[in-house]
């Protein structure tokens, strides 16, 4: 896997670790150019925090090795410790000296790892503190400061260090909604401004695909999917990744006729009237007469008290559940038996009522069944 033609500032290649006898990265490569944010996404314990841990050098390597800049930090015989890797990293716990005031939290990083004078990192320090709207905070300890003030010190601290690579691990799941939307636009800046390379992990899909210049979904110590957010989001290979990704529907189909190079007909599978348009993705295969599933996400579907002429799919579904979201409801409604779908609506339903169900095929998408 590259990057387009920059600098490659962290290249990972064949990245291997063990715990014992249990592989936790199995052959994990990527290349982030400078400037560039990669983001590391999947489920917890997929090895994701580890690879990261390794690029910091908190981590050792069982195989592989790892290289910032022209350095190789790991592998080939080499293992530079972390201390001396130019490397910044914030925590999801934020990891800040709790003795320490705000100033002297990030003045000591830049003195540590840019080798500057006392007088020099307290300088800096200050320049970090107004560039994140800190100024009137600097003399107040870790503990007396809001979640999102600490992680915006974290921030300041990994920067005023000179790093050439920022690492960035959940930085933003302890925060309330709002105030993380807040301050992925700071980190988007803040990285572009910096022209570093960034390596980002999270399990939050909207996250992923809003930091990142390219999305690396990672499974069981493995890459599986990786490419910009829009083509992750729009066309994963797999059906873990489009699950991932928010395909939360899944219904078995038996594939029909190919229409053209990538739209299908089918059915639900045991059903006679249950007739479908769907679409695979490039390098997704399924073949007539053979069963497959179809997947799709609730904010793709409408629902609709009549049946629209101009609608690729509709199916006739009954209403089991509501859950009210504000602005909208999420619907669990019964199609085609026993399947049961999940859809956003504004309509006001309740249990019991029956409605349609409709999707536009380039919503609908289908994966082959595994031995089928």
């Amino acid at each position: 896997m590259q990057t387009a033609e920059r600098t490659v500032a962290v290249a990972v290649d064949q990245l291997m670790k063990r715990f014992g006898d249990v592989p936790v990265i199995n052959g994990v490569s990527f290349h982030v150019a400078s400037g560039e944010t990669l983001v590391l996404l999947g489920p917890s314990g997929c090895g994701k925090t580890t690879t990261l841990r390794c690029i910091a050098g908190l981590e050792n390597p069982t195989a592989g090795t790892i290289r910032i800049g022209e350095t190789v930090v790991a592998g080939d015989g080499a293992l530079i410790p972390a201390h001396k890797r130019r490397v910044g990293m914030v925590f999801q716990s934020y990891a800040l000296w709790p003795h320490m005031s705000v100033t002297e939290n990030i003045a000591f990083s830049a003195q540590r790892q840019a080798a500057l004078s006392s007088k020099q990192a307290r300088a800096r320090a200050a320049g970090m503190l107004d560039r994140f709207g800190l100024k009137r905070l600097g003399e107040r300890k870790p503990g007396e400061l809001s979640g999102g003030q600490q992680q915006r010190v974290a921030l300041a601290r990994a920067l005023a260090g000179d790093p050439r690579v920022l690492l960035m691990d959940e930085p933003l799941s302890a925060l309330d909604p709002q105030l993380r939307e807040e301050l992925r636009l700071q980190l988007r800046e803040a990285v572009a401004e910096s022209q570093l390379a960034c390596v980002y992990v999270t399990h939050d899909q909207e996250e992923a695909l809003a930091m990142a210049d390219t999305v690396c979904l990672m499974d069981a110590g493995r890459i599986v999917e990786w490419g910009p957010p829009k083509d992750v989001f729009e066309a994963p290979r797999t059906l873990f990744a489009a699950q991932f990704l928010g395909a939360r529907n899944l219904l078995p189909i038996r594939v029909g006729s190919r229409e053209d190079d990538h739209r299908w007909t089918g059915n639900v599978d045991g059903t006679s009237d249950g007739r479908l348009s769907f679409r695979t993705v490039p390098g997704v295969e399924v073949n007539e007469g053979r069963e497959a599933t179809a997947v799709w996400r609730p904010s793709a579907a409408r629902v609709s008290m009549i049946r629209s002429d101009g609608a690729a799919n509709s199916l006739p579904a009954e209403v089991v559940a509501v859950l009210y979201l504000g602005t909208q409801s999420e619907v669990a409604l019964r199609v085609f038996g026993s399947n049961t779908v999940v859809a956003r609506t504004r309509l006001q339903l309740k249990k019991g009522d029956t409605c349609w169900l409709e999707l536009d095929e380039v919503d609908l998408l289908a994966y082959p069944k595994a031995n089928a």
